[in-house]
């Protein structure tokens, strides 16, 4: 009888081996990346397995028969390793909720597959529980190199020095601790992968390899998750997915604009570690913004920018200390927006025109701009300053309530300024070259009275922004400024509201009105910026609700009600030709949120068929959770407050259940 050893390695074991300082090896990135291109396994440690199971959480990994080798050290550890033979994978969730998400991907709520090659990167306790049970010796590697080969295009590219994913990459140039990760594949059978992330709140997860996995004939090497959940023993209450290893919490931006609209920035990003200390930093700029530097103080820092992807890797020298933050100055310049027909420009990336850190954390935001005056500009937050000196207008936007981003619109508009005391400071922006920079201050009686279009737009987005503040509470943004935009953006930045083109264009489909998209528009400044969502499985409430009240906002303020019965009927077709499970695409996410919260309207229905039990629930959820973030059990406890009835067994099947669910219309 075989003997059965027992690999199981807990965060207490982990954890007792921290070290108490950064102790990255790599002085440049080239030095990183060369050693992982150049990675090999060692042919001096190779060991026959038998029966050796790792467990890692809810997931295992059973290798039943084979021949495993070590990586060569990295750094100086030994943080990799290679197994070719037969073995199986296999993914138990604790939590019915997960069981069930599995399901929904897999058709069992469980996992089991065979495989016959496995690579595992570690950072972990593996390496000691491996020696320990395995005898290692001087062994050809024979077919054990065509396994290895698997691993370098998952972890990096030769042509432009990347590493991926994010938390290997971290791991490997941090000598952080706490990683596991390993992918396991049969013969023409895409892999599973079972991972220990150290930087998420959910950090036991298991992907796989998703299907438009290829650009063209060329494989993208990413993955897609099927599960997550916390550690065995951690409590489930957390309201974040990270465990951001550092994080950028205050950014002061210098932005130049040209008139052939280049951009000179200097960008000033406080950044403070967290848990331990850490030398090299990822972040994210356009690579059409070339960085020049990068200063801590008066000394330059080394970094790394990929030429074609947006990462950026600062290493800070001496290593960034909790509890110690510090000011690192990024200068660069290059192309920051772009110039479309009829004089529209349109910023290239509207989450990358800054040096974002990759692990997003709410941080304030100081935003100064020099343009020419013949431009207007509008950005998230409030404007402070705005002044003109010569043909360059000088303005300054403040952010002082954290959010993880910002955002601004140049271009040639005309602001109408409505003017109602029931409203914040709204103005809505309008693209025109004649008369650009012109602003108007209408009531909103006078907006109804006129015949042009603009006015009619503007008239339509404060109604919409009264509507919501009776159905939601008020806005926490002090002001907010509505611009038309040349694209459509699906973005919400605070006090910013994107517009899709005022021109009466639309696409098929009553759901795909100007009207609506602003609706959702303006409804993403409650939700999505004023409730956020605790974790990736809560962003239904947020997408949700903007979407629901896309459509209840005219139902009940504009007395449409066939618009709110026809697009929920768009809807549910559009889902029944999908069949997709809840959140894999953003906007069967969107659609499927909705409609399970027209059902939850039909289940708080009062005796008299109207909705104030509903509106009551949507409002106190609103205003309780305003600037926090709420999980999926907010929302049941707020609506059994409210109600009085025990809505457990209709959450478990609209929201947390994998069954093809039924939307009839309430009757």
């Amino acid at each position: 009888m075989r003997r059965v050893l027992t690999l199981l390695i807990g965060l207490a074991l982990t954890g007792a081996v921290l070290p108490a300082r950064a102790s990255s090896n790599f002085a440049r990135w080239a030095d990183l990346h060369g050693a992982v291109a150049s990675w090999r396994l060692d042919s001096l440690r190779v060991a026959r397995v038998q029966s050796l199971i790792l467990q890692r959480d809810a997931g295992a990994i059973v290798l039943e028969d084979g021949r495993l080798a070590l990586a060569r050290p990295l750094g100086g550890r030994v943080c990799a390793a290679a197994f070719q033979g037969t073995g199986s994978i296999s993914y138990t969730p604790r939590s019915a909720l997960e069981r069930e998400q599995v399901r929904r991907v897999t058709g069992r709520p469980t996992v089991r597959r065979a495989f016959t090659q496995l690579l595992l990167v570690f950072s972990d306790s593996t390496l000691n529980e491996l020696q320990g049970a395995l005898q290692f010796a001087p062994e050809t590697l024979g077919t054990l190199h065509r396994v290895w080969r698997e691993l370098e295009p998952h972890l990096t590219s030769r042509d432009d020095q990347v590493l991926r994913p994010l938390a290997v990459a971290f791991t490997l140039a941090n000598a952080d601790t706490g990683l596991f990760w390993a992918s396991a594949w049969a013969a023409r059978e895409a892999p599973l992968y079972l991972i220990v992330d150290p930087y998420a709140t959910e950090g036991i997860q298991l992907q796989r390899r998703p299907e438009d996995d290829r650009r063209g004939l060329w494989r993208q090497y990413t993955t897609e998750r099927v599960s997550q959940q916390v550690r065995e023993g951690d409590p489930d209450t957390a309201r974040a997915d990270g465990r951001a290893p550092f994080a950028a919490t205050a950014y002061h931006l210098r932005t130049v604009i040209g008139s052939d609209l280049k951009a000179s920035v200097s960008a000033e990003v406080t950044v403070e570690a967290r848990g331990r200390p850490r030398q090299w930093l990822p972040f994210a700029l356009h690579p059409r913004l070339r960085l020049e530097r990068v200063l801590l103080g008066d000394t330059p820092l080394v970094f790394h920018q990929e030429k074609v992807r947006d990462a950026v890797w600062v290493r800070v020298t001496p290593a960034l200390e909790p509890g110690a933050p510090k000011l690192l100055r990024f200068e660069y310049r290059g192309e920051m927006l772009e110039r479309l027909a009829d004089d529209w420009l349109v910023l290239l990336s509207t989450s990358e025109w800054y040096p974002r850190a990759a692990f997003m954390q709410p941080a304030t935001w100081d935003l100064e701009f020099d343009y020419p005056a013949s431009m207007q500009l509008v950005a998230s937050g409030v404007r402070s300053e705005d002044r003109a000196t010569g043909g360059t207008r000088h303005a300054r936007w403040l952010q002082s309530r954290p959010s993880a981003l910002a955002a601004f619109d140049l271009g040639y508009f005309r602001g109408i300024e409505v003017v109602n005391d029931s409203l914040p400071p709204l103005t809505v922006w309008a693209h025109h070259v004649a008369g650009a920079g012109r602003v108007e201050r209408r009531t909103m009686p006078e907006l109804a009275a006129s015949r042009r279009y603009d006015d009619g737009v503007a008239l339509d987005v404060a109604r919409a922004v009264l509507s919501m503040q009776r159905l939601c509470g008020p806005v926490l943004a002090p002001t907010l400024q509505a611009i038309e935009t040349p694209r459509l953006r699906f973005e919400a930045f605070p006090g910013l509201v994107h517009l899709m083109p005022l021109a009466n264009k639309r696409l098929p489909g009553a759901q795909y009105s100007p009207e609506l998209y602003r609706y959702h528009e303006i409804a993403r400044q409650w939700w999505g910026l004023g409730v956020e969502p605790a974790r990736d499985r809560d962003l239904w409430l947020t997408a949700g609700f903007a979407s629901f009240l896309s459509i209840y906002h005219p139902a009940t303020a504009l007395s449409q009600p066939a618009i709110y019965s026809t697009v929920l009927a768009a809807w549910r077709a559009q889902l029944e030709s999908t069949r997709d499970a809840l959140g894999e695409r953003q906007s069967e996410l969107e659609m499927r949120s909705a409609l399970v919260l027209d059902r939850l309207r039909c289940e708080l229905r009062e005796g008299n068929g109207g909705d104030a039990r509903f509106e009551r629930v949507l409002r106190l959820f609103s205003e309780r959770y305003a600037g926090r973030r709420a999980r999926t059990e907010d929302l049941r406890r707020v609506a059994e407050e409210v109600s009085g009835v025990d809505l457990q067994a209709f959450f478990q099947k609209y929201v947390h259940g994998a069954d093809e669910l039924d939307f009839t219309p309430c009757p």
